[in-house]
Order: C-alpha cells, then structure tokens, then sequence
C-alpha cells in the first residue's frame, strides 16, 4: 500500500480518484524527489498521472474474482499501460486527456460509458470479446462503434485508437478537444475509418518489417554459404 510512513513522514494528505489515482497533497518542494523516488520504489508510477495523457485504465472492481468474468482483462491491461508509459509521443503529448475502461464481467458495476474509449464484454458467434464505446465524458455516454473485437484484437485496435487520435484530434480551445467533440464534428463512421487506417498503415509497417527481416537473414545465410564454400576451395 501507499505507504503509511510515507504520508506519516512528510506530513502528506492522500485522496485517492475516482479512477483510483492517488494524489498526495502538502509536498514541500525540497522533498518532491526523495518522495517520488520512495513511492516508485513500491512499484507505483508518477507517469503521466495528469495532464493531456492516457489516465488510469480502469476496470471492474470484482475483475476476475466474481462469476460473472468471462475474460481476465488485467494482462491486456497492463499492455496497454506499457505502450504509452514514459512513450516521448504521448507524455503529455495528446491533444486532450484519455480515460480508458475495458471489463470482460457480464455485469457492469462500473461507469464505463463516461470513458472515451470502453471495451465492455460481448458474444458473436459463439466467442467472448468486446465491443467497443468511443466518446464519453462527465455527462455523455460513450456511443456504440459497431466493432466487436477478440482479445487477440484490443491491443493492435488500442495503439491505433492513440495514434489516430493523436494525429486528428483538436488542439485548439481546451473546452472542445475531447475525443467526444471530434466524433461530434466528423460523426461515428468518418472516425472509425481514421483508426480503421491507422491499422491497415500499422499492418502494412509491420509486413515491410517481416520481409525486411527476412531478406537479412537469407542474406546473412548466402553468405555464409559463400564462406564455407571458399573455405573448401584450395587456393594455395
């Protein structure tokens, strides 16, 4: 836990946030780093806990302990965090903050539709998965996408969710720059195509990336073929 002795110590106020970030209030200013460097020392993070960023992806509070779960959601969870931690791209880079949700429980105990990206758990043809949500804030609910994705599916779909909307979302007036205006302006469908081609332009990179990769290697094979060919060759 964060840490009795820390808060103790310095004399620190915690609250802790509806998407269960911890705030702690009455730093003072010679000890923000000996405090930082104890807190991630507990395996927490002081990453990109505010400001234009991807915030705390939450999920169900009974996450894989109720008999409702159909899909462990915490492994693509920790995917996702792992993209955008310490990314130079997207530290404080986004047009306008992210919250993210994702559950794989039939019942929702959790306010995932005020996300801007929710993956909420569905069944087509027989296979558990996700549909997906874009837009929601404080007082919109997020809209159905009409993308249903296998777990396989989230973390390619996710980076380019990120991507896209790091590319066409607006970074004008701070009061219209949620994902939620952007979806509003261009509409549901144009805004699925955008990440629908940040995925065919991912997919296609990491094709050149497997060819690439395997013209070296048949290249690095030839040679040394022709190595050991000229070995055997008597020169003298």
């Amino acid at each position: 836990m964060l840490n009795g002795y820390i808060i103790n110590k310095y004399d620190l106020e915690l609250i802790v946030t509806a998407r269960a970030g911890m705030q702690l209030h009455g730093i003072q200013a010679e000890n923000i780093l000996e405090v930082f460097k104890k807190i991630n020392a507990l395996g927490f993070s002081t990453w990109q806990s505010f400001g234009d960023n991807v915030r705390n992806i939450v999920t169900d509070v009974f996450e894989g302990l109720s008999s409702s779960s159909e899909i462990e959601v915490y492994p693509l969870m920790e995917e996702m965090q792992a993209i955008i931690l310490k990314n130079p791209r997207y530290v404080g880079m986004l047009p306008r903050r992210l919250s993210i949700g994702i559950t794989g429980n039939r019942v929702n105990v959790n306010s995932f539709f005020a996300n801007d990206l929710a993956f909420l758990l569905a069944k087509k043809e027989n296979q558990f998965g996700f549909n997906v949500y874009m837009g929601g804030k404080n007082v919109e609910m997020a809209q159905s996408a009409g993308i249903f994705l296998l777990p396989h599916e989230v973390i390619e779909f996710y980076k380019a969710f990120l991507e896209s909307f790091y590319k066409h979302g607006s970074r004008s007036s701070r009061s219209c720059t949620r994902l939620f205006y952007l979806i509003k302006r261009v509409g549901m469908d144009v805004w699925r195509k955008l990440i629908e081609d940040e995925l065919h332009l991912y997919a296609s990179y990491k094709a050149y990336s497997y060819a690439l990769i395997l013209n070296l290697i048949c290249s690095f094979n030839f040679y040394q073929h022709f190595l050991k060919s000229l070995s055997k060759l008597n020169l003298s």
